[in-house]
């Protein structure tokens, strides 16, 4: 039998489609539509027959457009959904974070709803007691402490929320689209908080609309489409195949197979040309940086297309983008594979870590044709200290003193 801590064995999960009671509000309020008495049942399948496990100490991402089932899987795991055939199984505290404001009571301060929370939780008094000030120095809400929550904007909910729920001794954390609100400095740490509760060991189910955000943190993705996988492998595949789904108007089919959607144009392979130690790519800040970009073009083009590279942050802040348009570069346009050296003079870009995502469009710059993410590069300092650091590039500048 197998150790993961979550683990989805042929799983699906029904639902009717529709109106139907499951209250007795919503039967009373049936019986008196007396046009539709005697309507069948519509059934559908929010989650199909759906199987995967989730070792201890990764992140799966999970992927799909809206109505796909991402949200239902997650509410299977926490318990809030029974499955209606199969097994989901998780071993362990769970720290949930699937809704804004869930387990939250509105006219409670925030104070009060993070001991009420964390109870919720399975936390004893104690335990909160313990964490409470790196809860709220998380947050960065202190200020309104006393609040009552109901006076919280969704961003504010959000910020009590994950701080609770990232501050949990848990087993598995975890998180739905929730970090779509609030504003992108909070969104980076949140990124950053889960890279360190991964580091420690734990697992992480991540519901995420971002592409960038899931290559971040997640080492595979699940890739869902009409409650059924699509994909089911490694982050930088699944999202891609995803993009492409939905650039092309496919979403909503499920393919299954391993074929990337035919473009007029494909990147084939990117090769980053830097050495690589342990710790992968590590550039200062300023180097030069190269890469070489295979493509293929399907047929001749009437016009080139155009590429670009850009440097993603974590928290799927674009920082920096080349483009051979802007550089007054015209690629070759021929049927066939092709090759291109590129080069950044420098990259003042601020210490952080960054995926290179490389893109091939249209002519215009308004369809991609093609994407592909080139991996990880970790922009360091090497001889100064840490110090707080803001925005995403370095400017070149200076200071004078002057005198009153």
């Amino acid at each position: 039998m197998s150790d993961a801590p979550v683990r989805f064995d042929h799983v699906t999960k029904r639902f009717v489609r529709g109106q139907y009671h499951d209250s007795l509000r919503d039967l009373l309020s049936r019986l008196v539509s007396l046009g539709r008495r005697g309507r069948k049942r519509e059934w559908f399948n929010a989650v199909d027959d759906v199987s995967f496990e989730v070792p201890r100490g990764e992140a799966l991402g999970i992927i799909g457009p809206n109505g796909s089932g991402k949200s239902t899987i997650l509410k299977l795991l926490t318990g809030i959904y029974v499955p209606t055939t199969g097994e989901a199984v998780v071993e362990g505290r769970v720290a949930p974070l699937i809704e804004v404001g869930a387990g939250f009571h509105p006219d409670l301060t925030g104070r009060e709803n993070i001991y009420l929370n964390g109870s919720i939780s399975g936390m004893s008094r104690a335990e909160i007691h313990a964490r409470f000030d790196e809860i709220v120095a998380f947050s960065g809400l202190d200020k309104f402490l006393d609040t009552p929550v109901k006076r919280y904007s969704s961003g504010m909910y959000m910020r009590l929320g994950f701080a609770i729920a990232a501050h949990i001794p848990s087993d598995v954390l975890v998180v739905d689209e929730v970090l779509a609100v609030g504003d992108v400095g909070f969104r980076a740490r949140c990124i950053e908080r889960m890279h360190a509760l991964k580091a420690e060991g734990r697992t992480i189910l991540f519901v995420s609309h971002s592409p960038y955000q899931v290559r971040s943190l997640c080492d595979r993705v699940l890739y869902l489409v009409d409650g059924k996988i699509s994909y089911m492998g490694a982050a930088g595949e699944g999202t891609r195949r995803y993009e492409t789904d939905l650039l092309s108007g496919n979403v909503g089919t499920s393919k299954g197979g391993s074929e990337r959607t035919q473009t007029d144009s494909r990147i084939e392979e990117v090769t980053l040309l830097a050495e690589t130690s342990d710790e992968g790519i590590v550039i200062a800040p300023g180097d030069p940086f190269e890469l070489r970009v295979r493509y293929r073009n399907q047929r001749a083009l009437g016009r080139s297309p155009v590429l670009s590279i850009s440097f993603l942050r974590g928290d799927g802040v674009t920082c920096c983008v080349l483009n051979s348009r802007e550089n007054d570069f015209a690629l070759e346009a021929s049927e066939g594979t092709h090759f291109v050296r590129v080069r950044f003079d420098d990259l003042p870009l601020y210490p952080a870590k960054f995926s290179v995502e490389v893109l091939i469009w249209d002519h215009d710059m308004v369809v991609v044709l093609d994407e592909l993410s080139a991996g990880g590069v970790e922009v360091r300092f090497e001889d100064q200290g840490k110090i707080n650091r803001f925005g995403a590039f370095i400017p070149k500048g200076s200071f004078r003193q002057e005198a009153p």
